[in-house]
Formats: structure tokens, C-alpha cells, sequence
């Protein structure tokens, strides 16, 4: 995924893709994105956008998909890492890397 200077909506699809992903909030992706990549989500839409999104089931809706009852919540997802970290939204995505 990659726009023109790699700060706006390439960084805003990589969180949606965390949050769906991990079932996080996307105000604790905001802040590891802005650590990542200092000068990441540079309009206010995009801003409130992220942290608009509580977790995957919200990142769901917003594609206008159905919520299956099963995929809310925090789940493992295989042995990659993410299971035994007590969900905290900045243990997963820390256990992680992204090149943004």
C-alpha cells in the first residue's frame, strides 16, 4: 500500500488492516503509527476516522460486511505470537512490525 509521500491513507490502511487484524483500538494504533512513522495520519478526517474504529467489528461495518457473532472479541490468531498477551491493545500490536 503506498501513496504519494506514504503518510496519509497508505498509513490510514495499515491501521484499519492492524485493527481488523488484532482486534485493537485505533487510537492505540494511531500513537504506535505517529511513533513508526512520525508525521502518519496528517488530516484531522483521517484522525477521527482511526480512532473511530473500537475494533475489528467496527472495521467490519465500515466495509459493509455482516458481523459474525464469533469474530467479535479478542482471538488468536495461530502461533504467531498474539495469544497470552492479555489483549492489551499495546502488547499485540507491539509484538509486531510494520514497514510503513
Amino acid at each position: 500500500v503506498h501513496c504519494k509521500g506514504g503518510f496519509g491513507r497508505s498509513v490510514l490502511l495499515a491501521c484499519l488492516l492492524i485493527v481488523e487484524r488484532f482486534d485493537v483500538h485505533g487510537r492505540a494504533v494511531m500513537g504506535w503509527a505517529r511513533v513508526a512513522r512520525p508525521g502518519a495520519i496528517n488530516t484531522p478526517q483521517q484522525e477521527e476516522m482511526i480512532c473511530s474504529m473500537h475494533g475489528r467489528a467496527d472495521v467490519w461495518r465500515l466495509a459493509g460486511l455482516e458481523v459474525p457473532p464469533q469474530r467479535l472479541g479478542f482471538r488468536s490468531h495461530g502461533g504467531s505470537g498474539a495469544s497470552g498477551l492479555g489483549g492489551s491493545p499495546t502488547s499485540v500490536v507491539s509484538g509486531y512490525s510494520l514497514s510503513l
